[in-house]
């Protein structure tokens, strides 16, 4: 499993990791790099899988489904904006015994100006996106809606809803 996320443009390389709040950004051109903030508001404590269950696929999905995480990170060249996504921890168990998945999950949109400022933040309404195919256009920033949870999809489709900010 893949623990960072990575996006470029220009002459920077930049580079996240799923359990550090921290961007890190390196300029190609001067050969220098920045380690930049880049926490939510919606992150608790972060703690990582201990290595003894990092091979034991039940406690993986259990860590997965309740620790906090940070994920894709993505430029936005219309605009001039980063947008990168935070999937919130959860306890593993609901009050009235049922257990949660990772499907239930908060997740949050960051954005942040070219310059890695925070601008705003967004929780997105719960079992609707996913970010693994988000991607950046013209148009703004396309958020696949998760397929499983509508009556009205077509086998093999995916349906976007586009955020476009200023």
């Amino acid at each position: 499993m893949d623990f960072s996320f990575r996006e470029g443009h220009d002459s920077l390389g930049i580079l996240s990791f799923m359990a550090d709040p921290n961007i890190y950004v390196y300029n190609y051109k001067t050969n220098s790099y920045k380690i930049l903030g880049g926490k939510s508001d919606y992150q608790e404590k972060i703690e990582p899988i201990e290595n003894k269950f990092k091979d034991v696929t039940n406690k993986m999905f259990e860590f997965l489904t309740t620790s906090p995480f940070y994920s894709r990170i993505l430029w936005d060249k219309y605009r001039k904006l980063y947008y990168r996504f935070l999937y919130c921890g959860q306890d593993l168990k609901n009050p009235n015994g049922t257990y949660n998945v990772f499907a239930d999950k908060d997740l949050v949109l960051m954005i942040f100006d070219s310059n890695f400022n925070l601008l705003k933040e967004i929780k997105l309404k719960k079992h609707t996106y996913l970010d693994t195919k988000a991607f950046v256009a013209k148009d703004g920033l396309f958020l696949p809606k998760k397929n499983i949870f509508f009556k009205d999809n077509k086998p093999n489709t995916i349906n976007y809803d586009i955020y476009n900010f200023k």
